[in-house]
């Protein structure tokens, strides 16, 4: 069990979390509902695309908070171009805060957020069994079936008021 309590708890799974994701071999598989990564993150993904790990990033097509979708689509291009495949969720609001990295795997209240890392108090359960692991992949490889893979031409052709409200919000991201 992961309990980010105090500050420190705070820095030391944020920290974890980057050097997990830059050091992976074989995968990055992250189910997230509020995607408003820091920057550490988003190089740590770029890099493990670029070493060739399977990265993958599922997210809702719709938010419980309107404009989440179009902050998370900020970084879209970006990781596309390095390699990374973004899904978006289409039946429903998609809710899962999971990750699996090579053979390593969570699932709890973390998301990728300021938030979580900085403020709110989060729990995860860190899964180990091999039972346990392959749920959790084949859950996420239905919850791909269930979803569309973004192309970078989508990523680039996004309406400009959701650019623009995205890059907004973006701003306020220590409070997201």
């Amino acid at each position: 069990v992961r309990l980010n309590h105090s500050w420190k708890k705070r820095h030391y799974y944020t920290q974890d979390l980057v050097q997990r994701i830059a050091q992976a071999k074989k995968r990055v598989w992250i189910s997230n509902a509020y995607f408003i990564p820091h920057p550490r993150i988003i190089r740590a993904l770029r890099f493990a695309a670029w070493s060739q790990a399977d990265v993958r990033i599922l997210l809702s097509s719709k938010s419980d908070v309107f404009f989440i979708p179009w902050v998370s689509a900020f970084f879209y291009s970006r990781l596309i171009q390095s390699g990374v495949k973004i899904f978006e969720y289409q039946p429903k609001v998609l809710h899962s805060k999971t990750m699996l990295i090579d053979d390593w795997a969570t699932v709890g209240s973390t998301n990728l957020n300021t938030r979580s890392f900085l403020h709110d108090l989060e729990v995860d359960i860190v899964l180990s069994l091999p039972n346990s692991m392959q749920s959790l992949q084949n859950q996420f490889l239905e919850d791909v079936k269930n979803a569309h893979e973004v192309t970078l031409q989508e990523a680039q052709m996004r309406p400009w008021y959701q650019k623009l409200i995205g890059r907004v919000f973006l701003s306020l991201r220590r409070w997201l």
